[in-house]
């Protein structure tokens, strides 16, 4: 890979968690950014409505949820929730964050609202100059500029998976998204199976059994549970994600957790119990998933193998019947702007070093934002790796020939299926230091 070339102008996609920090780390470096939102405001996924008050499509949070990660974890290095935050944060005021973030480093000047980007792609002099060419639309009208690097900052959840199954063309029953889960009216009095074994697939059970007549949850290898509170009440996330996770060697860090954090849960009794050891299978953070199951308010089931025209089987034989089926399984990347031969859609095979960078470019003038999954919180991250992508830029960072870029990423690809069982994304655990 080539020195970089000089860089002023860098084009930032989409003003979310990852992009707000992007504009600011260009600013800290005297670049001139210029942001395309193609909302009409900022805090990406965090939106729950737009500002004519209709709910975002694009929002992936239903109104009762609450953030995984405190306060402490969750912020930005340079700008600290306010104290009377609670310690764990309603979705609509980790937006409030965002806007007050952009409203105390001045970074709105830097956003074009409601400007979708179509298309980016290498100027014809790329080998000598290293700029791009950055098409977009506003208002109907097409628009196209130069620019001296890009940040892709639209993240790596953007069109949801919905599985399909054996027979599942037949059901009479209502399937849909998490993503399309905002409230309970489409569950209230029904029986209802989510299928999912993270975050959301927990948030979505929870919320809906308090209307619905019976909620079914489908994991096809369990889950863990972890609750936001540790011992004596510490925030989990403040203690294990920077002590433990930080210091210890993995092994003994999953024999703590099951001493300090699962002590009082029998996932095997609960019918969740992972084949996979904690850390080495996504978890689900819940506070009251133990006990819903407990209650029989919540009913876990194994994979689903088949459909039938009103319900399922699962991989163990059971079958039950349901009137709705809601699909917590995640995203996959959609690049509908760059060439996939940069920025691949294909997560399990991308090829991003450190991911952030495309290996393969002559000059390292794009960078990749927020394309990871980690075990934390995402902005503190999203900033170090703004940060680091600025100094790149501006050549005062370099990047190793691209033969020791393409074997780390193969070495982390082959790391995190030995890990986790399969080509996952997650990098290794942050090292979170307060």
């Amino acid at each position: 890979m080539a020195d970089s070339c000089e860089v002023r102008k860098v084009a930032i996609v989409g003003a979310g968690v990852s992009g707000l920090v992007a504009i600011k780390s260009c600013l800290e470096e005297g670049l001139i950014p210029v942001c395309f939102e193609k909302r009409n405001g900022l805090g990406g996924r965090w939106r729950f409505e737009d500002e004519n008050g209709t709910t975002s499509k694009e929002s992936w949070f239903m109104d009762t949820l609450v953030t995984n990660s405190s306060r402490e974890m969750l912020c930005y290095s340079d700008f600290p929730f306010p104290e009377s935050t609670p310690c764990y944060i309603p979705g609509r005021d980790v937006l409030k964050y965002y806007e007050g973030y952009a409203d105390h480093f001045n970074l709105k000047g830097h956003i074009r609202f409601k400007t979708t980007t179509l298309k980016i792609e290498k100027k014809e002099d790329f080998k000598r100059t290293g700029q791009w060419l950055v098409t977009t639309q506003f208002k109907g009208a097409v628009y196209k500029e130069m620019f001296d690097a890009v940040m892709l900052c639209t993240g790596q959840y953007n069109e949801p998976i919905i599985p399909t199954y054996r027979g599942q063309e037949n059901f009479v029953g209502k399937i849909l998204h998490s993503e399309t889960f905002r409230t309970s009216d489409v569950v209230e009095g029904k029986q209802v199976l989510v299928v999912g074994g993270s975050h959301s697939a927990g948030d979505v059970a929870v919320h809906a059994r308090k209307v619905a007549k019976q909620v079914y949850l489908s994991t096809r290898d369990g889950t863990w549970l972890v609750r936001r509170c540790g011992p004596r009440g510490v925030p989990h996330d403040t203690v294990f994600q920077r002590l433990f996770m930080s210091w210890l060697p993995r092994w003994f860090t999953q024999v703590l957790a099951n001493v300090f954090f699962f002590s009082n849960i029998n996932h095997q009794e609960l019918g969740l119990q992972s084949s996979r050891r904690y850390l080495n299978a996504p978890p689900m953070v819940n506070d009251v998933m133990q006990v819903e199951i407990m209650c029989g308010k919540i009913l876990p089931r194994p994979g689903i193998d088949h459909f039938t025209s009103k319900g399922v089987v699962f991989k163990d034989g059971t079958s039950v019947d349901v009137d709705v089926v809601i699909f917590a399984t995640g995203y996959k990347r959609k690049n509908q702007y760059i060439d996939s031969a940069i920025i691949q859609e294909d997560m399990h095979s991308q090829e991003l070093y450190k991911y952030v960078f495309p290996p393969r470019l002559e000059h390292p003038t794009c960078a990749c934002i927020g394309a990871t999954a980690l075990f934390g919180p995402h902005g503190p991250c999203f900033e170090m790796q703004t940060r680091w992508a600025v100094k790149v830029f501006k050549g005062q960072c370099t990047l190793p020939p691209i033969d020791e870029m393409m074997d780390e990423i193969r070495g982390t690809r082959e790391n995190n299926r030995e890990r986790f069982g399969k080509d996952k994304i997650f990098v290794s655990i942050c090292k979170y230091v307060l």
